[in-house]
């Protein structure tokens, strides 16, 4: 009976004296500072890569760079990556999609009633209004010809001094090729548009205002990642609370991941397009 009890006391200390030897070899006292190191370090290698892009450009420029070397070395902290290892990872993603396709059976969704304005006719119109707002580039890669450039050409206005009663352009060439093409691939007359900008500036991208009588509304069509200052428009991925009414939403009243305050995280940058928006056009 005692030699019983005194192999069970032998266990339990032996089993205290693993757990403290184990802790003591796990434990590291230093390991956050060394994290906190090695993403400072990347932080600073990153920022110095992309000092190229900084170059004549004014300080929010240079903060949004900051901001994304900041999201990348968080992002990629702690993991030794070469080249080779990244083209793997984006060809691993690219058939990703076929392999979720094929091993996914497509399933019966319950049927709703689409609204009235959600038809082929609409989502075909406002697709020329998407790609007219790319410019003359976009028109004259889609239409390749001598006739399709001669239209372009006739609708161009050379050193043509804007008037109080036409169309307000800001940033157009002085041919005003950009609006000229947005004419023609949305089939939108000059009397129609209200006003068009080119200005491409960090949070600040080209759209054009206008009026379609075809589908009986209002238009603002908002160009694309287009530039390097695009892309570093999208990888800014700042997020700032937005305050919402939900009562007066039937498609946000029915969501239930919002709160009864109303408050929405909403990334910066869309934001910055509203404000930037309603403060031009109003």
């Amino acid at each position: 009976m005692m030699i019983g009890v005194r192999i069970s006391v032998l266990l339990q200390w032996a089993l205290i004296l693993s757990v403290f030897f184990g802790v003591a070899i796990v434990f590291n006292p230093s390991g956050d500072n060394r994290i906190e190191q090695s993403l400072m370090h990347e932080r600073l290698s990153w920022t110095r890569r992309l000092k190229l892009c900084a170059i004549g450009q004014d300080e929010i420029m240079r903060n949004a760079l900051d901001d994304i070397a900041t999201l990348i070395a968080s992002f990629f902290a702690d993991v030794d990556l070469v080249a080779s290892d990244v083209l793997a990872g984006l060809s691993l993603l690219t058939h990703s999609h076929s392999i979720q396709h094929q091993t996914h059976e497509p399933t019966a969704s319950p049927s709703t009633q689409a609204p009235d304005w959600m038809t082929i006719e609409n989502a075909r119109r406002m697709m020329e209004f998407a790609t007219a707002v790319y410019g003359w580039p976009t028109y004259m890669l889609n239409n390749c010809g001598c006739c399709a450039w001669w239209k372009l050409f006739k609708k161009l206005d050379c050193c043509k001094k804007c008037k109080c009663n036409e169309v307000l352009v800001v940033e157009d060439n002085c041919c005003l090729c950009g609006t000229a093409s947005f004419q023609l691939i949305s089939n939108c007359p000059r009397t129609d548009i209200f006003f068009v900008s080119f200005k491409n500036r960090l949070y600040q991208v080209p759209f054009v205002v206008s009026v379609d009588a075809l589908s009986e509304s209002i238009i603002i069509a908002l160009r694309g990642t287009v530039s390097l200052t695009d892309l570093i428009t999208d990888l800014t991925v700042d997020d700032e609370v937005f305050s919402v009414d939900v009562d007066c939403d039937p498609i946000l009243r029915k969501d239930q991941n919002l709160d009864a305050d109303g408050q929405v995280l909403i990334v910066f940058v869309m934001l910055y397009y509203y404000y930037y928006y309603y403060y031009y056009y109003y």
